[in-house]
């Protein structure tokens, strides 16, 4: 297989394939609000299905539609998994889009439309280079999965059951995770781990009712009580003060 091929033929076929990302850009899918989702999940399974892998819904009973995709070499053992995921952030404020959020209005070769680039269009580059491969090849060098979810832009909630409960279909050797991207001199960066999401709520309770504020050195104000508080969890050096935070943190594996 020569790669120079596989190039020509991305080129030869680029407007076609920004083609298919303007069409799942269109389609609304914002996970906060619920807009769109299950037509999107379809639209992203007819995708992978028109590639040529197999497809699967997977649900929970809470959670938003899981599209999982794959393909298998004729040869290969080893297994790289993508994932990405189909939801995008709510578009408001409205009246700050130049163009209209679900439009993937084309202005100077850019795309403009929520998801042009979180995440759609890195799962739509990703989709077209294994069909690149597959259509000047007629096979790939790796089986190929593809794991996108609807949920990452509030914060992956139902993530957890659904990878316990297909847990097999998620073994693979590598895993490349939902986004990339270039340097100033254009060159692509590598990155080697990503940080979670942790929220916390605090609550302060104090008088009952209003006091006047002569009475300050004597009722605790729940305002100050949340201050200290705060200043109990992390130091001026960024490291997090409470007991344990760190425990099942791994080292650098390299």
């Amino acid at each position: 297989m020569s790669l120079k091929e596989v190039y020509g033929h991305i080129d030869a076929n680029a407007d076609a394939f920004v083609n298919d990302l303007v069409k799942l850009v269109r389609q609304p899918s914002v996970s906060a609000k619920g807009e769109g989702i299950e037509a999107c999940a379809d639209l992203v399974e007819k995708m992978l299905k028109k590639v040529g892998l197999s497809t699967k819904i997977l649900r929970t009973k809470k959670g938003n539609p899981v599209v999982y995709g794959e393909f298998k070499s004729k040869s290969a053992k080893k297994t790289l998994l993508f994932y990405n995921h189909y939801d995008v952030q709510p578009p408001e404020p409205i009246e700050k889009w130049t163009y209209p959020p679900f439009s993937g209005k084309i202005v100077d070769g850019k795309i403009f439309g929520r998801g042009a680039t979180d995440n759609k269009g890195n799962f739509v580059s990703r989709l077209k280079a294994v069909q690149s491969l597959l259509e000047v090849n007629g096979d790939l060098p790796i089986n190929i999965k593809f794991f996108v979810e609807g949920e990452e832009e509030i914060g992956s909630p139902n993530l957890e059951p659904v990878i316990k409960e297909n847990k097999p279909l998620f073994s693979a050797d590598a895993a490349i995770w939902e986004f990339g991207g270039t340097n100033r001199q254009g060159r692509p960066h590598l990155y080697l781990g990503l940080k979670g999401v942790l929220s916390v709520e605090m609550m302060a309770y104090g008088a009952s009712k209003d006091v006047h504020s002569a009475n300050a050195p004597l009722i605790v104000n729940p305002a100050w009580r949340l201050v200290w508080a705060l200043n109990l969890l992390k130091a001026a050096d960024e490291k997090i003060l409470i007991d344990g935070f760190y425990e099942n943190v791994l080292p650098p594996s390299a």
